[in-house]
């Protein structure tokens, strides 16, 4: 290039800051251009949020970039792009899909931007295998028989709407860079595929400034069609290695980079590890050694520190996390927002802080079904008690509530807005329903008059619950105020188990830190290796079993891939990695190197 333009590629070993030094060169834009002319995106749904996040900090002088920069995932910034085009992928589409092809029936109910959906029927199989070519940018002409009668079928359905390949596909077609930005930043461009890596390169050729940072050794996407090859080769006029790991220490650092050697094709990369020894310790411990590893997981935390779950699939860690539970050891995963077996903590720490105690319980008390969130509400009840009974200890809580309902129609700021039955909320639905208030009455079945159940019973049939006709069910004891001011005692005894499945790991939480361990952050983060690339932990735990599919893929082209999986696992640990013992033939030596 000899245009004055300048593209700048950035390799970022782990725990090297890449994320800060895309942030840093965001901030230098931001005091150039305009933020109509800054594009940012990142191969994951909060990696955009996350840089701009790092380059606005706390300087209220660009508070409003965040809103006006052009930032996303590809996906999300070609579809604002073509003004929000009907889509099909949809709860509604995939159900007409269903209707006119019953042969090539989709079992997911709604499909996301990245297909994450398991495959169960031949449709699935079928239209997984359409979605890969495309992102490969296979001809169609190349792919089976069998996925062109598919392919022909779902081009004619869809007709003039969107799926969100076409996004893509469509974008490098007919889309400009939006805005004529002058400055565009890639992160994780090694996860990116061969189809995004066409646009990101199309829209490099526009601007002054391009910046794309990523790590081959951490490519671990190969089944959705990313290839690293394409961030390796991609054409740039300055080239960087980040040189320091403020992460991964000594001991880690070595044994990583030997297991990382085995992979083909690779960037070698010196950078130097953190002034830390650390530790590699070799567990007998399997993943279905629940007990014992739950055990050692309380010492850890016992001792201060955050520990790491890892496998290769999530079916591995049911035993642990049902040892976890019994335990009451509080555990979530913050990068797997919508898989709630994995996730019983339903937050983000970076964006909210701490979760109140009612809306914390409302999460335990099985109003999700493990992989589907029912709305919960975002009600104050016990934060406004908390407070109201600080101001007005004179005035019980119960008759203040009623009143407050009786004087709705007269005060803007009524129950609705403060009170506990809050239908102010952040949920789609925007209102209780009878079952959820059916679900907070079994579950505290003590707060409840009793000879109310046939009542309650109805109310469950209700859609729109009337929240004033529910405070009237409330019992005006001792034991409604012990519930709102957080006794601890109160809730042991008043949980009721038979009702609710996550009420025992609700009270052995309890048991164990009191109310505040339903509050504070988990010390331990339970997941696959896939859902936790850019986290960290003290102590992580890797376990080396692959699935029946991955063991086969260790003689293909993909053994390159799996190397690249237990890699990223092994450089989340800061202290300690511990490498347990596989259960069956089927794993990957990762004691050796």
């Amino acid at each position: 290039m000899n245009d004055g333009r300048v593209i700048k590629k950035v390799y970022g070993p782990p725990g090297t800051g890449k994320t800060n030094m895309q942030a840093r060169y965001i901030r230098e834009a931001m005091g150039s251009l305009p933020p109509e002319k800054i594009l940012i995106t990142s191969f994951s749904k909060g990696g955009a949020a996350e840089l701009i996040q790092r380059a606005i900090g706390k300087d209220e002088t660009f508070s409003d970039y965040r809103y006006r920069m052009v930032a996303g995932t590809l996906h999300s910034i070609c579809f604002k792009a073509f003004n929000k085009p009907a889509m099909i992928e949809t709860a509604e589409g995939i159900k007409e899909w269903n209707s006119l092809y019953p042969e090539y029936e989709l079992s997911a109910t709604e499909i996301s931007e990245d297909s994450g959906f398991q495959k169960k029927t031949i449709g699935d199989v079928i239209f997984a295998d359409m979605m890969l070519n495309r992102a490969k940018m296979i001809p169609v002409e190349e792919w089976s028989d069998k996925t062109i009668r598919f392919y022909n079928k779902w081009i004619e359905w869809k007709g003039s709407r969107f799926d969100f390949t076409d996004l893509i596909e469509r974008g490098l077609k007919e889309l400009d860079i939006p805005n004529r930005a002058k400055s565009m930043f890639v992160d994780e461009a090694q996860d990116f595929t061969a189809l995004e890596f066409a646009l990101i390169e199309k829209w490099m050729k526009e601007v002054n400034f391009g910046l794309i940072s990523g790590d081959d050794d951490q490519a671990i996407y190969n089944f959705k069609g990313c290839n690293p090859d394409n961030f390796l080769d991609f054409k740039e006029t300055e080239t960087e290695i980040l040189a320091q790991s403020y992460r991964v220490p000594r001991v880690v650092h070595e044994h990583a980079t030997k297991f990382i050697t085995q992979v083909t094709r690779r960037q070698e990369k010196d950078y130097k590890p953190c002034d830390f020894d650390g530790e590699i310790i070799e567990s007998k411990y399997t993943y279905k050694n629940g007990i014992q590893i739950a055990e050692q997981v309380s010492e850890y935390i016992q001792q201060g520190k955050k520990v790491m779950l890892l496998t290769m699939c999530g079916y591995m860690l049911e035993n642990i996390r049902t040892n976890l539970k019994r335990q009451g050891i509080t555990f979530f995963n913050p990068y797997r927002s919508t898989r709630y077996d994995w996730n019983p903590f339903e937050f983000s720490f970076r964006e909210k802080g701490r979760m109140s105690l009612n809306k914390r319980l409302w999460f335990f008390l099985n109003l999700h079904d493990g992989k589907n969130k029912i709305e919960i509400p975002e009600i104050k009840d016990f934060d406004f008690l908390f407070d109201f009974q600080e101001e007005k200890e004179e005035i019980p809580v119960f008759e203040d509530l009623i009143q407050m309902a009786e004087e709705k129609e007269e005060k803007e700021e009524s129950i609705v807005q403060r009170g506990i039955f809050n239908m102010e909320i952040t949920s789609t639905k925007g209102y209780w329903t009878g079952k959820e208030f059916k679900s907070w009455a079994l579950a505290l079945k003590n707060l409840f008059i009793r000879g109310q159940v046939k009542e309650i019973e109805e109310i469950s049939d209700i859609e729109k619950i009337d929240y004033i006709r529910c405070l009237s069910l409330f019992k005006e004891q001792e034991d409604v105020d012990k519930a709102f001011a957080g006794d601890t005692e109160w809730f042991l005894n008043n949980l009721k188990t038979e009702h609710h499945k996550n009420a025992d790991f609700c009270r052995n939480i309890i048991k164990r830190n009191g109310l505040e361990g339903l509050i504070d952050e988990p010390g331990v983060i339970v997941g696959t290796i896939f859902s936790v690339k850019g986290a960290e932990a003290d102590v992580v735990y890797l376990f080396p079993d692959l699935s029946p599919q991955g063991y086969k893929e260790t003689y293909t082209s993909h053994r390159d891939s799996l190397i690249r999986l237990f890699y990223v696992g092994m450089t989340r640990a800061k202290e300690t990695l511990i490498l347990c013992n596989p259960v069956s033939y089927m794993f990957l030596n990762l004691k050796e190197g």
